[in-house]
């Protein structure tokens, strides 16, 4: 069986080396083509000979052979009229290699990444001029997105409501790894489903409303013992004075609790943060 190995070079190159005859190798999404790699003269006798990708008239990509220039040179060897998705044909009995443009760097991205997979960014709307078909997780419905994106379906099942896809919604939420009985949750069992319908319990895509650990304190003086003072997040007030020797305050009648005085408070529970989003790539 020939050997197909894929190596990338920083973020917009890629090698593909083959070795024997008659491979058959399926790329993804719009860079499965068929071709028949160059034969005559020294390319067909020694390797490696560079090809790049390209458009075409008849093509959205094209696989055409160096003889110069890594943008300009070559002539064109693939060619498909239909835009089919059809396997990649490897005939050459040569090792070849093949170097994408940065501009076809969009379309070779979708053979890196599967459908499912969640993109991490600072965008708030899709990249411009992305290809691929990239929906920010806000709890949308996706009308059919189960009929077509099958792969994210099969993934992510809680997602599927009928032919729909129900994105789930982690918005404005911090994310935390997925306990999976390592019992560092201690409440992961409560956790509730993201999705109606979806699955609750220890499993990821399941959410947790804000808590905190319990704030315990105490005060001490009862009947005509005063309070002496406070500490912390307690104050005191209603200060009364020594009527029978006539001096100062003799203790407190009142106190109260607020922990801002020793802690920053907000209107929720929540750690130092970084704002991002969060993508699906459907396909």
């Amino acid at each position: 069986m020939a050997l197909l190995n894929i190596q990338y070079r920083g973020n917009i190159r890629c090698t593909v080396n083959e070795t024997g005859t008659g491979t058959s190798v399926t790329f993804k999404d719009a860079l499965a083509r068929s071709f028949t790699p160059a034969q005559a003269g020294a390319e067909a006798a020694g390797g490696p000979i560079p090809y790049r990708f390209d458009d075409g008239p008849n093509f959205e990509v094209g696989l055409m052979p160096l003889t110069g220039d890594p943008v300009t040179g070559g002539t064109r060897v693939v060619e498909s009229s239909s835009n089919s998705n059809a396997p990649i044909n490897l005939t050459s009995a040569a090792i070849f290699s093949s170097v994408l443009r940065a501009d076809d760097w969009n379309e070779m991205r979708k053979c890196i990444m599967a459908p499912g997979d969640l993109i991490v960014s600072y965008d708030e709307s899709q990249y411009v001029d992305d290809p691929r078909p990239l929906v920010l997780l806000d709890g949308s419905t996706i009308t059919d997105g189960a009929a077509d994106f099958p792969i994210v379906a099969a993934r992510y099942p809680d997602m599927v409501s009928g032919d729909d896809l129900v994105l789930a919604d982690p918005r404005g939420m911090f994310p935390r790894i997925w306990d999976g009985g390592a019992g560092v949750d201690p409440d992961a069992v409560t956790r509730t489903a993201s999705i109606a319908g979806g699955t609750a319990g220890d499993h990821p895509m399941t959410d947790q409303g804000d808590a905190i650990r319990n704030i315990a304190g105490s005060v001490s003086g009862v009947g005509t013992t005063r309070l002496g003072g406070a500490s912390g997040a307690f104050d005191t007030s209603g200060a009364t004075s020594n009527g029978a020797s006539g001096g100062g305050n003799s203790g407190y009648t009142n106190f109260d609790f607020d922990a801002s005085r020793v802690v920053p408070t907000a209107d929720e529970n929540r750690p130092h943060n970084h704002t991002i989003s969060l993508w699906m790539l459907l396909g």
